[in-house]
C-alpha cells in the first residue's frame, strides 16, 4: 500500500475493521495516485445470510463513489473478485457444508447484476470448478480412482478455463460411484469419523472442534504469540514454540535508495554476451530483469534517466526471438568512468544464470556503429532431415518466392534467394546459413527451413538454432 494507506492499515490490524475504516483507507490510497483496487470476497462461508451478500454490494457501491481529492486524476477502477468458500481438511471448517452448485451460481449471478457498473470489473471462479475442488478437498481414497477416470476422459490442464469440461468430471463421478453431495455439500457430525483422521498434523481434533463452535458463535481466538496458549497440540515448547521477532534496526517506511552514481562522468559500453542452453527460453523482458538484478547484486552503478520516474539506461541492440541461442549478443549501457570494466564483467558473470555469459566489452564510438552486413546461423535438427536435392535446387535458382503474412494479416511476396549469401549443408541434420540484413526485407532462419526444405512447424520448433 502507498505511504498514506500503509500506516492506516497497520493501525487496523489489531482492531475490528469497520466500513468507515475501509472507505477512509481506499480514499487515502486513491489520493496517492493509485487508480485500481482489488476487492476479494468469499461466498458460502458458515452462517452466511442474504444480508452478507447485500453488504458486499453496498460496500462496492460506496467505494465506487470515491474520487481522488486532487483534480485532474482519472476516475479510479475497482476489481471485484468472488469465489465460493471450500472447506478444508485439518481445519475447524472440516465439518461444515459447502455451498451447493445451484446456490453458488444463483448468488454469483445476483452479485454480478447488482454490482454491474462501468468502473467495476466483476470476476468470479466457476462454481463447477469450486465443486471439483471441494470434492478433492474432503474426499476419501476413492479420489485416486476418480482422478484416473477423469484423466482417461480427457480432463487435463483444468486450471485453464478453456480446458475445463465439467461434464467430463460428472461422467467420472458416476463411473466411480462418487456422490458429490455426500462429500462436499453436506454438514458432517462432530462424531463422524473423517477420511483423514489417521493423519497426524499435530493439531488435535478437540482443538479444531472448539474452534468450530467458536466460529459458529462469532467468538475471536486471541493470537498465541501474545502469550495466549490454546493447547492446540502443535507446540512442544522444546523444539516447536511461538517465536516473535520484536527487534528491527532501521525504518520500515524508509524509501528505496536512489540509483547510486558516484560521479557525473559516464562512459558508454557495448557488453558482448552469449545466450545458450536453457537461457534461450528467457524472453526479452526477462532478460532485462535478469541483467538489472545482476547489476544490483554486483553493486555496479549504471546511469539512470532523470525526472519523476528514473529508468536505467540499458538497451539490448537486437533482441532474440524466444528459443534461439546466440554466441554474440550485445547490450549498451553507461557506467561511471571509474568503473573497471574487466572487474565489472567478472562480477556480472558471478550473478548471471547458467547460459548467460558476458564475454567482452567495447567502448561505443561517438558515431553510431554501422549494422552488420549479414548474420549467420547454425541449425541442428532434432527431427526431420535436410534433403540435398532441395539445397541444390535453391542454390541454382535466381529467384525463390514465398508468401509471408504481415503483422496486419496481409500476405506479401518475398524473394528469398538474393537474401541468402551462403547455405552450407554439413549433414542431413546440420547446416549453416548466412543472410543479408541491409537492403530490403530480412529473413528468419525458420522461413528457410520451411520454404526451402519444407520442414513442418513441429520439426522447426524442435530444431536448435544458434546465431553465430
Amino acid at each position: 500500500a502507498p505511504e498514506a494507506g500503509s500506516q492506516r492499515l497497520r493501525d487496523l490490524i489489531n482492531k475490528e475493521i469497520t466500513r468507515d475504516d475501509i472507505i477512509n483507507t481506499v480514499q487515502a490510497v486513491f489520493d496517492k495516485g493509485w487508480e485500481v483496487i482489488k476487492l476479494y470476497f468469499m461466498i458460502g462461508l458458515p452462517t452466511e445470510t442474504q444480508d452478507d451478500l447485500v453488504a458486499i454490494v453496498d460496500l462496492v457501491r460506496e467505494l465506487k463513489k470515491i474520487r481522488p481529492s486532487k483534480k485532474g486524476r482519472r476516475r479510479p477502477k475497482i476489481n471485484v473478485s468472488v469465489t465460493t468458500f471450500i472447506p478444508k481438511a485439518h481445519t475447524p471448517f472440516q465439518w461444515c457444508s459447502q455451498l451447493s452448485l445451484e446456490k453458488s451460481k444463483e448468488n454469483i449471478e445476483w452479485l454480478k447484476q447488482q454490482i454491474a457498473a462501468p468502473t467495476v470489473r466483476f470476476k468470479w471462479q466457476k462454481p463447477e470448478v469450486s465443486m471439483v475442488e471441494g470434492v478433492f478437498s474432503r474426499g476419501d481414497r476413492f479420489l485416486s480412482r476418480l482422478l484416473v477416470a477423469a484423466y482417461q476422459k480427457g480432463c487435463q490442464f483444468d486450471g485453464w478455463s478453456d480446458h475445463f469440461r465439467f461434464e467430463k468430471w460428472q461422467e467420472a463421478f458416476r463411473d466411480v460411484g462418487l456422490d458429490t453431495d455426500f462429500i462436499a455439500t453436506r454438514e458432517r457430525s462432530l462424531a463422524e469419523p473423517l477420511p483423514w483422521d489417521h493423519i497426524d498434523v499435530r493439531v488435535t481434533k478437540g482443538y479444531l472442534k472448539e474452534e468450530w463452535e467458536k466460529a459458529l458463535g462469532g467468538e475471536i481466538t486471541k493470537d498465541c504469540r501474545d502469550g495466549h496458549c490454546h493447547q492446540c497440540g502443535v507446540c512442544d515448547f522444546d523444539k516447536i514454540e511461538p517465536v516473535v521477532f520484536t527487534s528491527f534496526k532501521g525504518d520500515a517506511n524508509k524509501k528505496q535508495r536512489k540509483p547510486r552514481s558516484g560521479t557525473n562522468r559516464y562512459v558508454k559500453w557495448h557488453l558482448i554476451y552469449s545466450k545458450t542452453g536453457d537461457a534461450r527460453f528467457f524472453g526479452h523482458l526477462e532478460m532485462v530483469n535478469i541483467f538489472m538484478r545482476a547489476f544490483r547484486r554486483s553493486d555496479i552503478p549504471i546511469k539512470f534517466s532523470q525526472g519523476y520516474h528514473p529508468k536505467p539506461k540499458l538497451s539490448f541492440d537486437d533482441p532474440l526471438p524466444l528459443g534461439m541461442e546466440s554466441l554474440n549478443e550485445s547490450l549498451t549501457l553507461e557506467v561511471p568512468v571509474n568503473v573497471a570494466v574487466n572487474q565489472m564483467m567478472g562480477l556480472l558473470n558471478d550473478q548471471l544464470p547458467d547460459g548467460l555469459v558476458v564475454k567482452n566489452a567495447m567502448p561505443v564510438n561517438a558515431k553510431k556503429n554501422p549494422p552488420a552486413n549479414s548474420i549467420c546461423y547454425r541449425v541442428i535438427l532434432n527431427q526431420g532431415v535436410f534433403e540435398i536435392d532441395r539445397h541444390v535446387a535453391f542454390m541454382a535458382k535466381t529467384n525463390w518466392i514465398f508468401e509471408r503474412k504481415t503483422s496486419k494479416g496481409r500476405l506479401v511476396q518475398v524473394d528469398a534467394r538474393p537474401l541468402v549469401e551462403e547455405l552450407n549443408i554439413f549433414s542431413d541434420k546440420e547446416l549453416t546459413v548466412c543472410m543479408q540484413t541491409k537492403n530490403g526485407p530480412s529473413l528468419r532462419p525458420a522461413e528457410i527451413l520451411k520454404n526451402v526444405f519444407e520442414l513442418s512447424d513441429n520439426e522447426i520448433k524442435q530444431a536448435r538454432i544458434v546465431k553465430q
